[in-house]
């Protein structure tokens, strides 16, 4: 497929078009532009593209760029503080609005640089690196590991949707190569991509954290049969039983920490294998049988034996 370079008549975005359509979407102002309006006052060739002037304040604009994505990611101190159902929307939103003219900046930077792979790298590797040096500069025992622990959770959660809210494929692509550099920087670790709408929708669902993490570590799938017959129970005969509410809403508060200390063992995967052996396994089993009432018993000892060695 063939492509000619024009300029959105709306937010001056620089187009790659294919020859043989009618109208595009804009993926700078996200606007449906027709092709003939943006040709319509003159040819513009791929040496007019390269030639439009910057505005004055694109220095200005990469400045904070380059100042603020970090700052973003070192603001958030405690991320599993506000990870909690009754807390994470206001917070996301918060944040959201503080950073959102860096976020218009940097889509600014992107639009009008001959150059844009390198603005993007130079960006996200100034992120990875202004972290990287933050955790170099600790020096108790265990500080740098559980920093980097809160970095993952706070890009995953925070930053990179906060990057993607934004509605603009610039900081889509911003996001991807943030997420290659961090992985590049601190090889270990695996954040994932995802959105507000995604992880805010897990609260709603009330998501099985710990449930989750051990059928992950034994090669489960999310919509696996075990997870759909625990959340079911948890949802149809738990949350209905005298007390159930409350040691399930116990549990989402102190799911995630318990979930992240696990992690950072080097015998992790043992520990979730016993998880699975002692707790949930014997849980499936029962709810398989109709005892309902001695899965709840196990559940609630689950819940208790793993607060009393992980949250102390």
């Amino acid at each position: 497929m063939n492509f000619k370079e024009g300029i959105c008549p709306r937010c001056q975005g620089i187009l790659h078009i294919p020859e043989d359509r009618d109208k595009i979407i804009c993926m700078y102002c996200g606007e449906q532009i027709m092709v003939s309006d943006i040709f319509s006052d003159t040819k513009i060739t791929a040496t007019a593209v390269n030639n439009i002037e910057r505005p004055a304040d694109y220095d200005i604009n990469l400045q904070m760029g380059m100042n603020n994505l970090p700052k973003l990611l070192m603001e958030i101190e405690s991320p599993l503080v506000a990870f909690k159902k009754d807390k994470y929307e206001q917070y996301f939103k918060s944040l959201y609005h503080t950073y959102e003219d860096t976020l218009e900046a940097i889509s600014k930077v992107y639009r009008y640089t001959n150059d844009k792979e390198e603005v993007i790298r130079s960006l996200a590797l100034n992120f990875a690196d202004g972290a990287a040096k933050n955790i170099d500069s600790l020096t108790k025992k265990g500080a740098k590991e559980q920093k980097l622990m809160d970095y993952n959770l706070s890009i995953a959660v925070y930053v990179v949707p906060i990057i993607l809210e934004y509605n603009n494929k610039s900081l889509e692509i911003l996001a991807d190569r943030i997420l290659e550099e961090w992985k590049i920087k601190f090889p270990k670790t695996n954040v994932g991509k995802s959105d507000f709408e995604h992880i805010n929708g897990g609260f709603r669902k009330k998501l099985c954290y710990i449930s989750t993490a051990v059928c992950e570590t034994l090669g489960k799938s999310d919509d696996c049969y075990e997870l759909t017959l625990l959340r079911n129970y948890r949802d149809d005969f738990l949350m209905n039983q005298p007390g159930g509410e409350e040691i399930v809403n116990e549990y989402y508060d102190i799911a995630p920490t318990i979930v992240k200390r696990i992690n950072k063992l080097s015998n992790s995967r043992d520990i979730y294998k016993s998880v699975w052996d002692n707790y949930l396994n014997p849980c499936v089993q029962l709810i398989e049988e109709d005892k309902n009432n001695d899965c709840k018993v196990v559940y609630y000892k689950m819940v208790r034996d793993l607060q009393q060695e992980y949250c102390h």
